[in-house]
């Protein structure tokens, strides 16, 4: 086989010499293995020469390889939308244009960009704002300074729990899958499994649940393959008959499927004996008939000694729960921690006693009571407001706190917790519509029906009891079309949700289902309706009867008469008629419940309305009026909003509204982050020219970053005369030449020629061997002379590449073209007319700019994604692409070759056989012939 440092030859010849079972000249005296090597030495020429067209070929490859490598990377550096130094890309030469602003308020604006057009912000009258709904929720949190137990519970009760807790490991072949029992949220598990079961037309057994359950567990853990993680459920299939659970492997992939270890609690429950599991390999566990799913448990034996751990403020301390005792009289004591005291035992002592540990722990930070009034046991933990508290304990559940409790919404909490199973299931089940026209109801892993929540109309996703409301929010989050950011204030206890998008069009609106249950509605209900009199507080006017209402503004008052009917609608249109002369324009804000009154810009304007003072008593004064927030609509829900601003361009003025704070102006982007009046000075004051215009407008000065742009240019130039040299060279260079002019002929070494030679001779030898392997290449002259036209520009374009100092020269030599630049005169067509420079790299019509020219032949020669490949790419492959390795023109010749010198290889070993056996027969008969001479010649006396 052929290889980079040289081609196999007679060492092949020798080996198959070695290994011939051949008896060598030793009757006849002839040296037969020089005899053989001679008679196949046709053969091995043959074989040589297929390994040196191997070599070479590779070698071209690599060549090839060479100058691909470098087109991909200057591709990459010039061309992609993902480099900085982009110089296809306008963007590039934007972003090197640096825009002051300019004016009294030139800190509220923003700009980036150039534009040949001559503009000036003169206004700001409103920001772009994204549509916003605050709400406290519908979900269970704490009221940010106590926790308290969901209900009662009697502490001579019981409580149910799951006979297995702790571990059991299966092991899938070489892995190994742990998964966990919990004895307490296995009993509401169990339940599902069975209720499902029953709904499915299932026989309830107790094997079958077990099983269901081991299943739901294996869902939840992972088999990391060669190919990839899988669900251990996919993997391992969990069977239950005859009271029996068996393992086998899902897959059929010749796994082994065994039990190979499990906690004692489980070992005991199960009576599993793994002593020798790893060779016995147990695969089943049989059910015993006396076994119980679940079992009832006294509280007092239960909670005896068991932990909480509580932290506050992000500090952590573990507190041992009361011990219980029980008395040789029968009877439960409760033993305190601290001093060993007994006390009755009763709801109100148990939450003495915890609060004595908590209290020792907090240093009386936090408080414990019993909120019960009914002998039961009610746990209230209160701290001062301002602190978080947070509650975790395995017996939590017992105690009506749940496994998490804290004075905040947990987001790490189930909506099974936060919002109530019952709730969850009133709502409408998540379906799918299957191919067949039939509907399904979807499920989660564990058989839970899954509730579609809708935000915007769109489905962010399907979620169950068991899911987090972190999972929740991240789904909101995470989704573009419903275009919705939320989050949760432990500060403020309340969350909100905000449009991803800016202007009046941007909304928020919660979906009938999940989406209300959980976050209530987004509709504004109508009150238009309502009075004046009673929004506003005139609680004098009677029922038919009429009160004069004055608005005062800045500059004038407005009184109207107001009915006792009168809607506040009803109002703005009385006031209509005469503040819109004023530019004024009032009505009725939906979202605040409010009468509201704008200018002209629509900009909010002040107001104070009073009923005025009896002349006949005016030292009563006037009445002052103030909207009953009782009166507004219980959703806190804010509208985005447009923003408006003048601006000015090349003379001309214009009001303009957007969605957007970031608009584009003839190039440039503005982006506004507060509203200003440029007719207005600092005070207030007016301040325009004699002809009306603003005085403090913002105004942009453009200038270029021509250090960006040069070095950029200066480095695509060195990097293209670099790559082109080599393009050159490969094609142009002929092969190796004597001192006489002769073609010298150096083929790749055979490993026989090889032995001898040091390291320093080989690589001096294959130097020259490699000299024009490439020598008139037809893909590489074409690609040279089409990279070289790039820069041979005429008419327009040629007179701007002149201009900006970029020229080509030649070497009279070896006819290379090389890229000079002029640094000095690039600068000053930057500062000069940037424009024209960008269009010349950049341009896509016509003739097609420099930079786009140059990705249309990189891609035609070197591309190495996507179909066709480029033109080298297909004739030699890449490590660039994979997959070309194997699949290009001259890796086929290779292979084909490859084939040929097996065929010859094939046919040498025939050879040597065949010679090797007629020369062991001669060697036979010679040494008969002599052995009979022998005996003749013994027998005549000799």
């Amino acid at each position: 086989m052929a290889s980079i440092n040289g081609v196999s030859s007679s060492n092949g010849l020798s080996s198959l010499m070695n290994s011939a079972n051949m008896i060598s000249g030793l009757a006849s005296g002839l040296d037969t293995e020089s005899m053989i090597e001679g008679l196949v030495k046709s053969y091995q020429t043959k074989i040589n020469t297929l390994n040196q067209k191997v070599t070479k070929t590779e070698w071209k490859q690599d060549a090839y390889r060479s100058i691909i490598s470098k087109m991909v990377g200057f591709s990459s550096k010039y061309t992609s939308y993902t480099s900085s130094t982009n110089l296809m890309s306008a963007g590039f030469f934007s972003s090197a244009a640096k825009v002051t602003t300019q004016g009294l308020y030139k800190d509220l604006v923003a700009a980036s960009g150039k534009s040949s057009s001559d503009i000036s912000l003169d206004a700001v009258r409103q920001l772009a704002t994204s549509a916003q709904y605050r709400t406290d929720s519908n979900l269970k949190a704490g009221d940010g300074s106590s926790i308290e137990a969901a209900s009662g519970i009697d502490l001579d009760g019981k409580t149910t729990l799951a006979s297995l807790g702790g571990s059991l490991s299966l092991t899938y072949g070489s892995k190994t899958v742990n998964i966990q029992f919990d004895q307490v949220a296995d009993v509401e598990a169990m339940k599902s499994i069975e209720e499902k079961m029953v709904a499915e037309g299932k026989t309830v057994t107790t094997e079958g649940v077990l099983a269901e359950l081991i299943n739901q567990k294996l869902s939840d853990e992972q088999i990391t393959l060669s190919s990839g993680a899988v669900k251990a459920s996919d993997r391992i299939e969990v069977t239950a008959e005859n009271g029996t659970i068996s393992f086998k492997d899902k897959a059929n992939a010749g796994n082994s499927v065994y039990i190979s270890s499990a906690g004692d609690t489980v070992k005991s429950a199960l009576g599993l004996n793994l002593d020798n599991a790893s060779e016995d390999r147990p695969s089943s566990i049989t059910i015993s008939s006396s076994f119980k799913k679940t079992v009832d448990v006294d509280n007092a034996a239960y909670l005896s000694g068991r932990s909480m751990n509580l932290s506050l403020d992000g500090t952590t301390k573990t507190i041992k729960l009361p011990e219980i005792v029980k008395g040789s009289d029968g009877k439960y004591r409760i033993k305190d921690a601290k001093t060993n005291m007994l006390t009755d035992y009763n709801a109100d002592n148990y939450a003495k006693a915890v609060n004595n540990a908590v209290k020792d722990a907090f240093k009386g930070k936090v408080e414990v009571s019993n909120a019960a009034d009914d002998g039961s046991l009610k746990l209230r933990f209160e701290v001062q407001e301002g602190s978080d508290l947070v509650v975790n304990t395995d017996v939590g559940d017992t105690l009506g706190l749940g496994r998490t409790a804290s004075t905040y919404l947990n987001t790490s909490k189930t909506l099974g917790d936060l919002l109530g199973e019952d709730k969850l299931a009133g709502l409408e089940q998540a379906t799918k519509t299957n191919k067949d026209g039939t509907v399904e109801k979807l499920t989660d892993s564990k058989g839970d029906p899954l509730y579609a929540f809708k935000i915007n109309g769109t489905t962010v996703g399907n979620f169950s009891k068991n899911s987090t409301l972190a999972e929740v929010m991240s789904a909101i989050n995470g989704n573009k079309e419903a275009s919705v950011q939320v989050s949760y204030s432990q500060t403020t206890k309340n969350f909100l949700f905000t449009s991803k998008e800016t202007g009046v069009d941007s909304e928020i609106d919660m979906g009938e289902g999940l989406a209300q249950a959980m976050f209530g509605s987004t509709e504004i209900p109508d009150n238009s309706g309502v009075s004046f009199a009673k929004a506003y507080g005139i609680s004098s006017l009677e029922e038919g009867g009429s009160e004069k209402v004055t608005f005062r503004f800045d500059d004038f008052d407005l009184t109207i008469n107001v009915s006792s009917d009168d809607t506040i609608e009803d109002v703005a249109a009385e006031l209509n008629k005469s503040i819109q002369n004023d530019g004024y324009t009032a009505s009725y804000n939906k979202y605040t419940g409010q009468l509201e009154i704008a200018d002209k810009d629509g900009a909010a304007v002040e107001y104070s309305p009073f009923i005025p003072a009896d002349p006949a008593f005016p030292m009563f004064g006037d009445t002052q009026l103030e909207f009953d927030k009782t009166y507004a609509p219980a959703v806190d829900y804010t509208p985005g909003q447009d923003a408006k601003f003048t601006v000015t361009v090349n003379g001309e003025t214009k009001e303009m509204t957007r969605s957007s704070n970031s608009v584009n102006i003839d190039g440039l982007t503005i982006t506004m982050k507060d509203v200003f009046d440029g007719a207005k000075d600092a005070d207030g004051n007016a301040a325009v020219d004699s002809t009306g215009k603003p005085k403090n407008s913002v105004t942009f000065k453009s200038t270029t970053d021509s250090d960006k742009i040069v070095d950029a240019v200066k480095s695509m130039i060195e990097d293209y005369n670099a790559m082109m040299s080599e393009i050159k060279s490969a094609y142009a260079t002929m092969p190796y030449r004597k001192s006489n002019g002769t073609f010298a002929d150096y083929e790749p070494l055979t490993d026989e020629e090889r032995q001898g030679m040091s390291e320093s001779a080989i690589e001096r030898y294959e130097e020259k061997a490699k000299q024009g392997i490439l020598f008139g290449d037809r893909n590489l002259s074409n690609l040279y002379d089409k990279m070289r036209n790039i820069f041979n520009l005429s008419g327009e374009d040629g007179a701007t590449l002149r201009a900006m100092g970029i020229s080509t020269s030649y070497s009279i030599s070896d006819g290379t073209q090389t890229i000079t630049l002029d640094e000095g005169k690039l600068r000053d067509m930057l500062d000069s007319d940037p424009e024209r420079v960008t269009e010349l790299f950049t341009k896509t019509d016509g003739t097609g700019g420099i930079m786009q020219n140059m990705k249309t032949q990189l891609d035609n020669y070197a591309k190495t994604t996507g179909e066709p490949k480029g033109i080298l790419v297909q004739q030699a492959g890449s490590p660039l692409s994979s997959l070309s390795l194997l699949n290009n023109s001259w890796q086929k010749e290779i292979d084909s070759l490859n084939t040929q010198v097996e065929r010859w290889q094939d046919k040498l070993s025939d050879q040597v056989d065949r010679y090797t056996q007629q020369f062991t027969r001669l060697e036979m008969l010679i040494n008969q012939m002599n052995s009979q001479s022998s005996t003749l010649a013994g027998l005549m006396g000799g």
